[in-house]
């Protein structure tokens, strides 16, 4: 999506979202520094599979419907058309780092590795009380807004036999 996230920047999606600056991201999905309801904001952008689309958005759907201090919230999600190409897009909170990131910078002390493995319990046991597990507990989908540390909420879905909840906790 090299060529399609260079000419993606600067252009507003669904009229509501522009895309300032790409933040990341690899495979299929980019993720863009945007604006919501005049704060910064993270949107992942993803091409439409028409096959896949409906049960992506509905994903989203449930997950726009959370709220729990350690969940990033989804603030907006939809479709967009931009160069003849259609993309799902949803946008989050802005994070101020992952604990990837903060781990360049050396370890956890022994409080803050508590403190962050806590807060992704919490978050995943709120996560499978509402029937939905997280599909992607690691590194990048741990982060941190101000001083709270939150899971990424972008890749919730619904249990499968080849995923359950017990999957979360044993993720890389």
């Amino acid at each position: 999506m090299t060529t399609v996230r260079n000419e993606l920047l600067g252009v507003s999606l669904d009229g509501r979202h522009r895309l300032e600056r790409w933040l990341g991201g690899g495979g299929s999905e980019d993720f863009f520094l945007t604006s919501h309801l005049g704060r910064r904001a993270a949107l992942k952008l993803i091409p439409e599979i028409p096959s896949e689309a409906e049960e992506q958005l509905e994903r989203w759907r449930r997950a726009a419907a959370l709220s729990h201090p350690n969940l990033l919230p989804l603030l907006d999600f939809g479709r967009a058309e931009e160069g003849g190409r259609r993309f799902l897009f949803a946008v989050f909170e802005l994070p101020d780092e992952t604990l990837s990131s903060a781990l360049e910078h050396g370890p956890l002390d022994e409080a803050e590795s508590r403190d962050t493995w806590n807060a992704a319990v919490e978050g995943l046991r709120y996560i499978h009380s509402r029937g939905l597990v997280h599909g992607a507990v690691d590194l990048e989908h741990i982060v941190a807004v101000g001083s709270t540390i939150k899971l990424a909420s972008d890749t919730l879905r619904e249990p499968s036999p080849s995923y359950t909840a017990s999957d979360d906790f044993r993720a890389p």
